[in-house]
C-alpha cells in the first residue's frame, strides 16, 4: 500500500506503483472541496498509467457534514466500489479493504512465474 496524501512531489514515484497495481484506493475528504475536485485528476492518472487497475473510491470523514459531491457522480462508474468511511469512528473501514483478493493472488502468481533476467 502506498499513500501519497495527494502530494504532487510523489507523482513520479506514484507512476511506478500504479503501473504494477491491481487496485488503487482513490481517497478524498468529504468535507474538503479541493480534495473532492482532485479525484478526477487521480482517476485520469491511474487510467493513463494502468488501464487494467481496479479503483475503489473512498470518501473519508463520513462522520462530519460533507460538501457537494455532485462532481463525482459521472466518475463513480469508473470505480469497482464506492465507500464512505470514517477513520475517526471506524465506520466502514473494513468495507474499504474488502477487495477481490483472487485478482491480486493471480497477479502475484504471474509475477512469480515470470522468467528472471540476469547473468546466471
Amino acid at each position: 500500500m502506498f499513500d501519497t496524501a495527494g502530494m504532487e512531489q510523489y507523482q513520479a514515484m506514484s507512476t511506478q506503483h500504479v503501473r504494477q497495481a491491481d487496485y488503487c484506493l482513490v481517497c478524498y475528504a468529504v468535507d474538503d472541496e479541493r480534495s473532492i475536485a482532485s479525484v478526477k485528476t487521480w482517476v485520469e492518472f491511474v487510467q493513463k498509467n494502468n488501464a487494467t487497475c481496479k479503483m475503489v473510491l473512498v470518501g473519508n470523514k463520513a462522520d462530519v457534514e460533507g460538501k457537494d459531491e455532485s462532481a463525482l457522480e459521472e466518475l463513480k462508474m469508473k470505480f469497482t466500489k464506492v465507500v464512505k468511511c470514517s477513520a475517526k469512528t471506524d465506520e466502514n473501514i473494513a468495507e474499504v479493504l474488502k477487495i477481490d483478493w483472487a485478482t491480486v493472488t493471480e497477479h502475484v502468481k504471474e509475477l512469480v512465474q515470470q522468467p528472471k533476467g540476469g547473468c546466471c
